[in-house]
C-alpha cells in the first residue's frame, strides 16, 4: 500500500502519513467490510480517497495572472535567459494549427470565443490548446 500511495503522491514522507491514516480508517470501519476477499480493493479505495482528501486541502503558491502581460504569462514556466526573438522563432516554426490557437490565446481570446470563431466545441479548443502548449514546452527543451 505504501508503494501505491507513494506512486499517487510522488512523495515518500507524505505517503507514509497517508498510509497511517488509511490504516486507522480501515481499522475503525473494519466491521463494514462485507467480503474478506475484497480487502485489497477496499484498502486501495480508502487510500485513493485519502490522497484526494490530502491534496484537496493543499494550497499551491499562485500569482495573479491578470496582473501579468501576455508575454510574461508565456515566460512564467521557462528559463530567464530566453529572448523574445527566440520565442517568436519557435512559435513561427510550429504547425499552423498550433500557432493559430496559441496566438489567439495570447491575444486574450477565451476558449469560448475561439470555439465560436473556429466552429468547434469548447472542449476541443481546450484540448488543442493543451497540446499546442505541450509541443511548445518540448521545443523550449
Amino acid at each position: 500500500m505504501l508503494r501505491y500511495v507513494r506512486w499517487l503522491t510522488g512523495d515518500f514522507h507524505a505517503a507514509e502519513d497517508i498510509v497511517q491514516v488509511v490504516l486507522f480508517r480501515a481499522w475503525n470501519s473494519l466491521h463494514t467490510l462485507a467480503d474478506d476477499a475484497a480487502v485489497h480493493g477496499w484498502l486501495n479505495t480508502i487510500a485513493r480517497r485519502e490522497v484526494a482528501r490530502a491534496y484537496s486541502r493543499k494550497r499551491l503558491v499562485t500569482e495573479d495572472i491578470e496582473a501579468l502581460s501576455a508575454a510574461d504569462q508565456l515566460f512564467t514556466s521557462h528559463s530567464e535567459g530566453m529572448e523574445l526573438d527566440d520565442l517568436h522563432f519557435l512559435v513561427g516554426s510550429m504547425r499552423d494549427r498550433d500557432r493559430s490557437i496559441l496566438l489567439q490565446t495570447l491575444s486574450g481570446y477565451s476558449a469560448g470565443e475561439i470555439a465560436a470563431s473556429e466552429g468547434c466545441p469548447v472542449g476541443q479548443v481546450r484540448t488543442r490548446l493543451f497540446r499546442a502548449r505541450d509541443r511548445l514546452r518540448s521545443l523550449l527543451g
